[in-house]
């Protein structure tokens, strides 16, 4: 349903071919996903679990290997799995579509090197921490496959599996497009379909209850679970809502400036007040890591885009917008829009305040 708050619109739906690409997350990290929760939690969440179980249970041989192959983790994220950076992309350029069937058939019917440029434009965002469209004609490049070919090699990455997969894609496009959009089918067909009525009746009574929450305040809502202001949202918001992601939520930006976030259905159950000695000990994990006071320092002086801190500090994207969020969990950095631009600032009240906390519990002043 959508609901129009400050000239914005937030649409809480369920996408059905989101769901079934964060059924293939789930079932191929699920070791990872499950991994930091805690005994009590788990029996929270527990109908999840088992489904995820119950799922991988039904994989073949084949679709283990394949899903080994196309959503194998790359850098601190699963978002910038081959599998999942091509999935997405494609669903960015279709953001009406909420038909599993729709999509896979536009997948299929798509040209093999269309659908690996894709690839090499998530890893070369991650790898170089801005757009390809700023170092090359992409246009002409993107069907070009010795052109995708020499822009791999020139990559840097910190995972050389990643290079090989992709350079041996390219050079075999048919066929890792043939296996590509066999995976997703045989997956649709053998291990998502028996679930599919059971994964919607869970989603249902959640969304009710979420969109209730937002409407009674909006701007709480944002700050609670996306840790964002209401008013750096664009003009159109779509919140799915996932049994799968159910912890935490994701953001994605289409190139049509629809922004997506999903939303896990279970988060609610984790947002809660940390106690006085926890909080202040999550504070000095944080800032232990050399990186994240790096970042802070950097904040001190002023506020910095997300690729102009990667580019000083000298990590990836994906790895700095990963330490920003959890600095952002503890109220030490804020960010504004500006257009199209995220700015963080440091928040150095929330800051000092935390410094003063840790000197209070630990020092007894």
């Amino acid at each position: 349903m959508i609901h129009k708050i400050n000239g914005k619109e937030f649409n809480f739906m369920f996408g059905k071919p989101l769901e079934l690409l964060y059924s293939l997350i789930a079932v191929s990290f699920k070791d990872e996903l499950f991994m930091d929760i805690d005994e009590k939690e788990k029996r929270e969440i527990q109908s999840i679990i088992d489904m995820t179980y119950n799922m991988k249970e039904r994989l073949s041989s084949y679709i283990r290997w394949e899903l080994s192959y196309f959503f194998h983790e790359y850098t601190c994220t699963y978002c910038n799995a081959m599998g999942v950076s091509i999935y997405m992309s494609y669903l960015k350029h279709n953001p009406e579509i909420n038909a599993i069937e729709e999509l896979l058939e536009i997948i299929d019917k798509s040209d093999e090197c269309t659908m690996l440029s894709y690839a090499v434009e998530n890893i070369f965002y991650e790898n170089n921490n801005r757009n390809i469209r700023e170092a090359y004609d992409w246009d002409m490049i993107k069907n070009n496959p010795n052109e995708l070919l020499n822009i791999i090699k020139k990559l840097e990455l910190t995972d050389g599996d990643m290079k090989l997969k992709l350079i041996e894609s390219v050079e075999n496009a048919k066929e890792t497009k043939q296996r590509y959009i066999m995976l997703l089918k045989q997956f649709y067909e053998k291990v998502y379909m028996p679930f599919e009525e059971k994964i919607y009746e869970a989603i249902a009574p959640t969304m009710e209850k979420y969109e209730k929450e937002f409407l009674s305040n909006p701007e709480k809502f944002c700050r609670k679970y996306f840790i964002k202001d209401i008013n750096v949202f664009g003009p159109v918001v779509i919140i799915h809502i996932s049994i799968f992601k159910f912890g935490g939520s994701d953001y994605w930006s289409s190139r049509e400036g629809i922004e997506c976030i999903i939303l896990g259905s279970e988060t609610w159950r984790f947002i809660k007040e940390e106690p006085e000695r926890e909080k202040i000990l999550n504070f000095l994990k944080a800032i232990s890591d050399k990186r994240r006071m790096s970042i802070i320092e950097l904040l001190a002086e002023k506020p910095w885009y997300v690729n102009e801190i990667a580019e000083e500090i000298g990590m990836s994207a994906a790895t700095t917008s990963y330490h920003l969020t959890n600095l952002q969990e503890l109220g030490i950095v804020d960010f504004e829009r500006y257009e199209h631009r995220f700015y963080y600032h440091l928040n150095k009240d929330k800051l000092r305040e935390l410094f003063n906390e840790a000197m209070k519990v630990y020092l007894h002043e």
